[in-house]
């Protein structure tokens, strides 16, 4: 068991504020390299993805990257990169579960989990609004 003393408080505050701006820059910096952004949507945390100066008479795949756990809605993968985006431009869409007792869903339920339902209605939102083929 670790002792709270006042100098592990303060060293643990300090790492937090340290990291809190190392954080910053990182985000900051996939924002810039792509059309990248964080959002809500009904309390789900998502990644939103949209290719460079897409064209909204035309129709885009959606790439939907469901996770294993913890937090992957902001790593940077391999549908971003130029390169995959010119040869095969997509809007990608990375849901964050929250549930981690539920997940995605299993073979068990005949229900959709809390986060699939969530992640279902936000896709029907996104179709709504962006050009994404159905």
């Amino acid at each position: 068991m670790v002792k709270t003393t006042p100098s592990n408080l303060y060293r643990l505050i300090v790492f937090l504020v340290v990291f809190s701006f190392m954080v910053q820059p990182i985000q900051a910096q996939l924002s810039k390299k792509y059309d990248y952004s964080q959002h809500f949507y009904q309390s789900l945390r998502y990644g939103w993805f949209k290719p460079a100066n897409y064209d909204s008479k035309k129709l885009y795949p959606l790439i939907v990257y469901l996770h294993g756990s913890r937090d992957t809605v902001s790593r940077d993968n391999q549908w971003y990169q130029k390169a995959i985006q010119k040869e095969h431009p997509a809007f990608v869409l990375t849901p964050k579960c929250e549930e981690g007792n539920q997940g995605w869903g299993n073979t068990w339920s005949k229900e959709h989990t809390i986060a699939t339902t969530k992640t279902l209605k936000l896709i029907d939102s996104l179709v709504s609004v962006y050009p994404i083929d159905r």
